[in-house]
């Protein structure tokens, strides 16, 4: 038995082990993430709700906005601006709309911090609604039932968090596809943790908390860092009976991505500023996945080489195996992607994987805007 074999042996066993484990985060995990069925929700008594936007410069996007929401089919919401040290024309905007919209307010931030929990700080004295919802001024609801969607069924399950999605949209374009694919899997990666009791994060374009959990001590702690207000302040306050998930795609807010690789970049440096933050456990069940990917698709591209045959056998049963979960959480999450640039991107998500955990070695990024 000669040391050619021996490797080939080796590569073996880490392709199939590799292969199991991923096996076991698509289907004992990702795989959980389903739609409710159909249930009545009352809606005679709705709380109030104040709908947050944090902006730099949105000027043009808040007049496409506002007009949005204020359309939305719920009788008791009002909507908050922070405006956050814009240079453009956003107060103008926000002063023209103010005479259109009654129940639009706004204020400057006083004091400027890295990323939006200054803003948020700033805030929350000013919100007296029970339920607060997050979005970004470049999200657009998909539709009127948003608010209806986001608060009624949290609110009637006596519910304090209330974790959602937020897709981008996309056009034809590789960097375009990829930033679409690549915040699926985010939304199903942190989705399905919360579906199976591990609750780690939401997104900001779309969750809604309870006033009277969201402290600003929470945002405080960590008000050095650049992100944070939507994973490690929600770490503070989740548990695992205070939250729930909403896929309905109808309390979808869509957005557009990053318009060049620099900023999408700058985007997933900026998000990945606190991940070493997390929890020595959080961190270990979030490695294994991308970890176990790159070493199935290492292991497989030396078999390939150096036996075709066993290569080319792991890589088909792989996206034999983990494409049908994909296709259905694509229909979940309203992806639309086929066959082929399933294969694309998950070779992708090697290099991927690989670059940005140099991001916990290079200097951060300051700027959130």
């Amino acid at each position: 038995m000669g040391p050619s074999f021996l490797s080939i042996i080796n590569l073996t066993i880490i392709c199939g082990i590799s292969l199991m484990i991923q096996v076991v985060y698509w289907y004992g995990v990702f795989n959980r993430l389903k739609r409710k069925s159909g249930r009545t929700i009352d809606t005679s008594n709705p709380p109030e709700v104040c709908i947050l936007i944090c902006v730099k410069n949105g000027e043009n996007d808040l007049k496409e906005l506002i007009p949005v929401i204020a359309k939305q089919d719920y009788s008791s919401f009002n909507i908050l601006v922070a405006n956050d040290h814009s240079t453009d024309d956003t107060e103008k905007a926000l002063i023209s709309l103010q005479s259109e919209f009654k129940n639009l307010t706004y204020f400057n931030v006083k004091q400027e911090a890295p990323g939006k929990k200054q803003a948020i700080i700033e805030a929350l004295p000013k919100i007296d609604s029970e339920w607060i919802l997050f979005t970004d001024v470049d999200c657009r609801p998909v539709s009127d039932q948003w608010i209806k969607d986001m608060i009624l069924e949290a609110h009637q399950d006596h519910k304090s968090i209330c974790l959602a999605y937020s897709p981008y949209l996309h056009d034809q374009s590789l960097l375009s596809r990829w930033v679409a694919f690549e915040n699926w899997l985010i939304g199903v990666l942190y989705l399905s943790f919360a579906k199976i009791g591990k609750p780690y994060m939401g997104v900001g374009r779309n969750m809604a908390v309870r006033k009277s959990v969201y402290l600003k001590e929470h945002l405080q702690s960590h008000l050095h860092l650049n992100s944070g207000d939507d994973d490690l302040t929600l770490q503070a306050i989740l548990s695992n009976d205070n939250y729930t998930i909403q896929l309905k795609n109808t309390s979808f807010t869509y957005t557009t991505p990053p318009l060049n690789l620099r900023d999408y970049v700058h985007q997933k440096r900026r998000h990945y500023t606190t991940a070493s933050e997390y929890a020595t456990e959080l961190k270990i069940a979030l490695s294994i996945f991308p970890v176990s990917q790159i070493s199935f698709y290492l292991s497989a591209v030396f078999l390939l080489f150096k036996f075709p045959m066993v290569g080319a056998y792991f890589l088909i049963i792989r996206w034999l195996l983990i494409y049908p979960i994909q296709k259905r959480l694509q229909g979940i999450l309203e992806l639309k992607l086929g066959f082929i640039w399933f294969i694309v991107f998950d070779i992708i998500l090697v290099a991927f994987y690989t670059i940005f955990s140099l991001s916990f070695i290079l200097p951060k990024p300051k700027k959130w805007a």
